[in-house]
């Protein structure tokens, strides 16, 4: 069985986050991929909701909003993920040593008191 482009980027952004230190969990309840946390997802709340882009697609700014808005609005950031366009082979498969690029969006005044 050959893996898909998608499955080589969830598997290189799951990896890399986690060797950074988050634990990480499905993030379907808030409308993303995965979710991070700083720690154990039993003693702390989740601070990114990760979203996926393939690489080199473009980004649609009516779903970037959408992603935003639920994702401030469950008090986490959004953590867009993706691989440069080189670093994907033909058929799929990522480069060996390939590393994502992210980036964090937050609410410009923070989420104010709880």
């Amino acid at each position: 069985p050959t893996s898909s482009a998608e499955q080589w980027l969830r598997f290189t952004v799951f990896t890399d986050l986690y060797d950074q230190g988050y634990c990480l969990s499905g993030g379907a309840k808030f409308g993303a991929d995965m979710l991070a946390y700083p720690g154990d997802p039993s003693l702390f709340h989740a601070q990114f909701t990760v979203r996926l882009l393939q690489p080199g697609a473009p980004l649609n700014p009516i779903l970037f909003k959408s992603a935003a808005r639920g994702s401030h609005t469950a008090r986490k950031h959004l953590l867009l993920a993706s691989l440069p366009p080189e670093a994907v082979l033909p058929g799929g498969s990522i480069k060996a040593g390939a590393k994502p690029a992210y980036m964090s969006v937050a609410p410009e005044a923070g989420f104010g008191r709880p």
